[in-house]
């Protein structure tokens, strides 16, 4: 059975249990296989394989329309008219893909699935089209896209501006520019092609763990060069830094690979 987010984020969590270890977030729209129920709660998998357990509410069998347009601000907010407001029905988080059906007023209204959501209006300025881009393109809008996110805190599973881990950056800056990717630093490592200097912006910096020199435990996004974004646990949220300036990047780094076509 094929289910759909119906809420603006939600958890999948180790466990049945919202004080399970989360492991990943999910946006509104996101599709999942039901594998189990219990109580409720549901093991669902992820179209990219991903599973955990979700809260069986914030989840809806009802299949949202074809989207056309996705967030690229932190956070947009809906509003009840095509015109802003002091009350803000609710709000759409960077990354979520929505359908449009209407524009007025440099609005875009749009019409979730479920009953989670409300159907209101977003500022246009907080969307973009969903649409092919060059690859010069995507390389400067993963960078544009990471650095709009500096200052946000490190949270262990997150993957959005509330909150983010080091490879749930990088799934989002992908995702913003229509490329998917792995959900962990590990697999990422071993789906990326890889690549050798001279590094180009939206290439990814990989770094063993130091427990486990065979798994990788960290990475980050190149803006050119060594420098990269990245989101640090030492550092408790999303900074640039140049990986030749600290010992610990150095000794741990495992090597760069891409997404993105050269």
């Amino acid at each position: 059975m094929q289910l759909f987010v119906a809420t603006n984020l939600t958890d999948l969590h180790r466990e049945a249990s919202f004080l399970s270890e989360m492991l990943t977030q999910v946006l509104y729209g996101m599709s999942c296989e039901l594998l189990e129920e219990q109580g409720k709660w549901c093991r669902v998998r992820m179209e990219d394989g991903y599973e955990g357990w979700a809260h069986r509410p914030f989840l809806t069998d009802q299949v949202p329309q074809t989207p056309t347009h996705l967030v690229t601000v932190q956070q947009a907010p809906i509003y009840a008219e095509p015109a802003p407001a002091e009350h803000v029905s609710s709000r759409l988080l960077c990354g979520t893909h929505v359908s449009v059906d209407d524009e007025r007023n440099e609005f875009l209204h749009v019409r979730p699935a479920g009953t989670m959501l409300p159907m209101g209006w977003v500022p246009k300025l907080a969307m973009r089209p969903i649409g092919s881009v060059s690859r010069l393109e995507i390389r400067s809008r993963i960078v544009a896209d990471a650095r709009l996110l500096t200052g946000v805190y490190y949270l262990w599973g997150g993957n959005t501006p509330w909150g983010t881990d080091c490879s749930g950056l990088a799934w989002l800056t992908h995702r913003l520019s229509g490329i998917k990717i792995p959900r962990d630093s590990h697999p990422q490592f071993h789906a990326a092609s890889p690549v050798d200097l001279p590094y180009q912006p939206g290439d990814l910096f990989f770094f063993r763990k130091d427990d486990d020199p065979n798994r990788i435990g960290h990475v980050g996004i190149s803006v050119g060069g060594w420098r990269m974004i990245h989101s640090s646990r030492s550092r408790n949220g999303v900074y640039e830094e140049d990986v030749q300036q600290n010992e610990n990047l150095k000794r741990t780094f495992a090597g760069a690979g891409s997404f993105i076509p050269r």
